[in-house]
């Protein structure tokens, strides 16, 4: 999923408007770190998954946990970003600021999204045998799967629904695609209404805006089942959490803590957002909350110091590994490595079955042995990807940015 910041800092363009570079002493490169790692998170799982029909294998399920990560990043970067644009003088109660903010977002989103959409559904059938093809070699047993109605033929309401972002809202179109793109429309979502999100969290003076999230979040996770096989509860289920107040929590952790970050000159409103925000990453995920924690203490660390010099100086340290090229390009990689891996996957496999004894060894094996042939293959096309449609699509909607006045 797609995460990028802009920091208070501003240039001026030639024209005389206002560019914005990030902060002083506020380079985020942990959120490059954890940008990288979630995408090849869930790439490690789905190749765990699909060679040995467990993420369980050497451990490697953590590609649920990697989307909990990348709607955290979002709710941080799109706070942060509020308050910036808030400094360079925009009203959040301007439809124009709106606007602006709904056409970065669109334009950081769709390009990639909807190239990559058109070719699973230009290859639709074909993929669906070479899946289930694979599932049989390797498993020895046809794949079992909740009721998807595009298996036999894609209907006209599932690519609408797809290119307007609004299947997350219709849980029969939401796990009925190539693209791991159920959480694309959660995203969506949460940019639809973050501008509402944020000034009721402000106005509130935050307590009561969490209040009332976290509530619904609460009633949300127990009138609907969420999971591929679970339960209908009494308004029905979601095969993923693809209903904004399904993971609203996971967005409200990373608004908290950004705001919290932002405030930086007092210190007890300060300690009060963190902690609000680490109260909420904790709620429901004790490792979510652990991630949470090491990112909020790391950046603090970096603009504030901790008081110890050794400490202090395995983070200036860190800071600079963590902003080497290796990871700058993991997080630039990150959203086309996200949407591209599954299809990729797919076909990988289905060569590895054809050309070499793939399926006589034991499943650690065909995982390394998949991942080795994956990863090149993987980055490459992301990197393409990034550079000829990501960055396109970024710098259309910027001149597009520029004409709303």
């Amino acid at each position: 999923m797609p995460n990028d910041l802009t920091g208070t800092q501003t240039k001026p363009f030639a024209g005389g408007r206002a560019s914005v570079l990030k902060a002083p002493g506020q380079s985020f490169a942990s959120l490059d770190f954890l940008r990288g790692l979630s995408a090849f998170a869930v790439l490690i799982s789905h190749t765990a998954a699909s060679v040995s029909g467990t993420t369980s294998l050497l451990a490697f399920n953590w590609g649920a946990l990697a989307v909990d990560v990348f709607m955290m990043m979002s709710g941080f970067l799109m706070m942060w970003h509020f308050y910036e644009r808030r400094t360079l003088g925009e009203s959040w109660g301007s439809s124009k600021t709106c606007l602006k903010f709904y056409t970065r977002r669109f334009f950081r989103i769709a390009p990639l999204y909807y190239f990559l959409l058109v070719l699973v559904y230009c290859f639709h059938n074909g993929l669906i045998q070479v899946a289930a093809q694979n599932h049989l070699d390797l498993h020895q047993t046809p794949e079992v799967g909740p009721h998807d109605p595009t298996r036999d033929a894609v209907s006209f309401g599932h690519v609408l629904s797809h290119f307007t972002f609004t299947f997350g809202f219709i849980p029969c179109f939401a796990a009925s695609q190539f693209l791991p793109d159920w959480s694309i429309g959660l995203e969506m979502q949460f940019y639809l209404f973050f501008p509402f999100l944020a000034l009721l969290l402000e106005r509130s003076q935050f307590v009561g805006g969490v209040v009332l999230l976290v509530l619904i979040n609460w009633v949300s996770l127990h009138v609907f089942g969420v999971g591929v096989f679970a339960e209908p509860k009494w308004l029905g289920l979601f095969p993923f959490p693809t209903f904004l107040p399904l993971r609203i929590n996971c967005f409200l952790a990373g608004m908290l803590l950004a705001a919290g970050l932002f405030e930086k000159h007092n210190p007890i409103k300060r300690s009060f957002l963190l902690l609000l925000g680490l109260v909420v990453a904790g709620i429901y995920m004790k490792k979510f909350l652990l991630i949470c924690f090491a990112f909020s203490f790391y950046e603090l660390a970096t603009t504030c110091g901790t008081g110890l010099p050794g400490l202090d100086q395995t983070v200036r340290r860190s800071g600079r590994w963590l902003g080497s090229r290796v990871f700058k390009f993991a997080a630039e990689a990150s959203y086309g490595v996200y949407l591209i891996h599954a299809p990729v996957l797919f076909l990988v496999l289905r060569l590895l079955i054809r050309v070499c004894p793939f399926v006589g060894l034991s499943p650690v094996w065909r995982f390394l042995v998949c991942l080795a042939v994956m990863l090149p293959l993987v980055y490459a096309l992301a990197f393409l990807a990034f550079k000829y449609i990501e960055t396109p699509g970024i710098n259309w909607g910027r001149k597009m940015v520029k004409r709303i006045r």
